[in-house]
């Protein structure tokens, strides 16, 4: 049953005969090398000889045990080997520089068994790794297009087993595009990765040598990585279709499954779960939050009874301080467990989810469990959604207190109530500290901000203060522009724009400074006071930052909604109530605000500056405003004035339903409005953009409040 069999390898090397023997140790012990003889290699001696023009490395008399009865090479795949397979032309040569596409093809139009058994291994794979990057479906087809062709193969010649990672990168790539296809194909590849696996078992197929105990590669057996691949995929999906989690739970039910009955190595590991509760946070459906606390609770009654059960076997309690020390880990609950409950739960609709979340988070750090800093910012900003949406002003000032309560108690006790999941270095650890508490900070600053009570601005400017005193707190821009909204939104322009003076005036980090956004929000914060002069004091922090940029301050480069805030504060800026004893204000200024609004389009439109604008459908709705709250409707003036900005939304392709409500409010009479619109029915009867030329309306978003007439109110840009 023994026979001998001699190989060449023949490498052309340039330096010595020690190298080439280097290489072909390498291609015997490799395991690429052994499926191709269906049977395990070993070399009884090497020869080693040298030539002057090369270096040419025999290797004899390589024993092997065949895998029959009969002694001899009785299958076509070893047939094929020893006919000459492994000598067969790479599909693609020195060409290298193909095309994707190109490649792909040329792999699949090969005849069964002419591959070389490096594009079969290597470059197929290097083909399915580009086209799941694409990140498209016409990808992941290609992709399994691939993995159909060395199935194939597999078939056809050569008899070696196709990877699980072969399949698992389909998966992901599915997984990774998340579209409506993406649940029912993993699942495909599931099912087709099992019947390989069957199929490997009939035909005795094994990547094996005696000397591999690891069982779970001895096929595309699919193990805990491939369900936990599946996992991530339906985390992902989950965003769009709220029944992905429930097949989440479903995927780990399988795992047990075939765990406990047919010896898989498939049993849920702590990253599975925490998929399963991911998944469920995802959703964002009612009943999100009982159902991640379910699975939390079948991890840890599932760790307390294998802590048993390992006691039980071996004599000793399980090492949770260093798993690597014990003979086999156990599902195990650790921070991100925690983290993602407690998202799951402030993402719920459900009444009271964050309160909920919150005596979970309390009950834990009672029960001594670990927890990260990502629950607790999870809480602070679900406390923060709470003061954007609720109608209660009583509500929305608690929640943004308790907000501010959580990131204070962190500041404090941060050490003892988080742990670092790596080991960082004293410095290290300082500036993961100060980001985090940041972070945190930030959080409750931005609750203040949304929740429109009138102590928002005070308690945002003590926060910011506190943030600017500790040592382990970095203020950044995000800090400094949500204090800055808080403010606005308190109509309080004046402490704005002292803030904004403060922090430019400080010599700090580029990332603490002032940018474009930071203007913006005192430019609105303007434009929505009360303040008769608000149209001049927008106008002078734009030409601020004009002044700004061609200085060199790139940060500070305008842009559309910039120059949209200044056209809003000047519609918003009406003359009727103005009196210049009790506003301060001169006729001369009055005056001016228009003027100030038609300056500011025309340089929109003409690109003045040469800032690469592109003005939107808010800028001609905004303009629309302006003219009818400055110009007076019996005058000439308006109607040559609405034609004109009409006209500019046509050209640019911007006529929203923003635009269609303005304009209606600035023409003066029915005639101009059919004569623009082309139509009585369209004066009358509009419900729709699409009624109107597709050109009119060819760059404005395909969402309904930009599309239907009838479901908005007057538009008012403000930022």
């Amino acid at each position: 049953r023994n026979f001998k069999l001699l190989y060449f390898c023949h490498c052309t090397l340039y330096r010595n005969a020690f190298n080439a023997l280097k290489s072909a140790k390498f291609w015997v012990s490799s395991r690429m090398f052994r499926p191709f003889l269906k049977t395990r290699l070993v070399p009884f001696h090497h020869k080693v000889f040298a030539q002057t023009a090369s270096c040419r490395v025999q290797i004899g008399h390589l024993s092997t045990i065949a895998g029959n009865d009969n002694g001899s090479i009785a299958t076509s795949r070893d047939r094929h080997l020893t006919s000459g397979g492994l000598k067969k032309n790479r599909i693609w040569g020195a060409k290298t520089d193909l095309p994707l596409q190109k490649k792909i093809e040329q792999f699949l139009e090969t005849p069964p068994g002419d591959l070389n058994r490096l594009d079969l291994f290597l470059k197929a794979d290097d083909l399915m790794d580009e086209s799941c990057k694409l990140g498209s479906t016409k990808g992941m087809q290609q992709a399994e297009n691939i993995l159909n062709r060395m199935l194939l193969e597999k078939r056809s010649v050569t008899g070696y087993m196709i990877p699980a990672k072969s399949f698992e990168k389909i998966i992901f790539g599915w997984g990774k595009l998340a579209d409506s296809n993406s649940k029912e194909k993993m699942k495909e590849i599931l099912k087709l990765m099992k019947k390989e696996y069957v199929f490997d078992l009939k035909e005795n197929i094994s990547q094996l040598s005696e000397d591999d105990t690891d069982s779970s590669r001895a096929s595309c057996q699919p193990t805990t990585e491939t369900y936990n691949t599946i996992l991530r995929g339906l985390v992902r999906v989950a965003k769009r279709d709220g029944t992905a989690a429930f097949e989440a739970e479903s995927v780990l039910d399988e795992m047990m499954i075939r765990h406990r009955e047919n010896k898989w190595h498939t049993k849920p590991n702590t990253r599975s779960f925490t998929h399963v509760i991911q998944a469920h946070g995802n959703t964002r459906l009612r009943g999100a939050a009982d159902r991640a606390e379910r699975v939390m609770k079948w991890m840890r009654d599932m760790h307390r009874s294998e802590k048993e059960m390992y006691k039980s076997k071996f004599g000793k309690e399980y090492d949770l301080e260093n798993p690597e020390a014990n003979v086999h880990q156990i599902v195990t609950p650790d921070p991100r467990v925690f983290s993602a409950t407690v998202v799951a739960m402030v993402n719920s609709n459900a009444k009271g989810s964050t309160r909920r979340a919150l005596i979970l988070l309390e009950k834990l750090m009672e029960e001594g469990e670990k927890l990260d800093i990502y629950a607790f910012n999870a809480v602070i900003m679900g406390f923060g959604n709470i003061a954007d949406k609720a109608s209660n002003p009583i509500v929305r000032y608690k929640a943004a207190e308790e907000a501010e309560k959580i990131a204070v108690m962190l500041l404090r006790q941060h050490s003892d109530l988080c742990v670092v999941e790596k080991e960082l270095s004293s410095e290290d650890l300082e500036v993961y500290w100060g980001k985090q508490l940041t972070v945190s900070f930030n959080t409750a600053l931005n609750a203040w901000a949304k929740s429109d009570v009138k102590e928002a601005g005070q308690r945002a400017d003590q926060l910011w203060k506190l943030m600017l005193e500790d040592p382990i707190l970095q203020p950044d821009r995000i800090t400094m522009n949500t204090t800055m909204k808080a403010w606005a939104r308190a109509f309080n322009p004046l402490k704005v724009e002292e803030i904004l003076d403060f922090i430019s005036d400080l010599d700090i980090d580029e990332l603490a400074r002032p940018d474009a956004m930071s203007y913006c929000i005192a430019m609105s914060a303007w434009a929505k006071s009360n303040s008769p002069k608000k149209t001049l004091n927008a106008r002078r922090l734009l030409e601020t930052m004009l002044t700004q940029y061609e200085a060199g301050n790139y940060l500070l480069k305008p842009n559309n909604v910039a120059f949209t805030t200044v056209l809003n504060a000047a519609s918003s800026n009406t003359l009727d109530n103005m009196e210049d004893d009790s506003f301060g204000i001169s006729s001369a200024e009055k005056e001016e605000i228009y003027n100030i609004a038609m300056q500011t389009y025309n340089e929109i439109m003409d690109d003045t500056y040469h800032l690469g604008l592109c003005p939107d459908t808010f800028v001609f709705a905004t303009m629309l405003k302006a003219i009818t709250a400055h110009i007076d409707a019996t005058s000439a003036e308006r109607r040559q004035m609405v034609q004109k900005v009409f006209d500019d939304a046509c050209s640019a392709g911007q006529v929203s339903s923003f635009v269609i409500k303005e304009l209606r409010l600035a023409t003066p009479d029915n005639d101009l409005l059919m004569r623009l619109l082309g139509s009585e029915k369209l004066a009358s009867h509009l419900r729709s953009i699409t009624m109107l030329p597709p050109e009119w309306s060819r760059r404005v978003p395909n969402q309904p409040r930009f599309r239907y007439v009838d479901k908005e109110s007057r538009y008012t840009r403000t930022r």
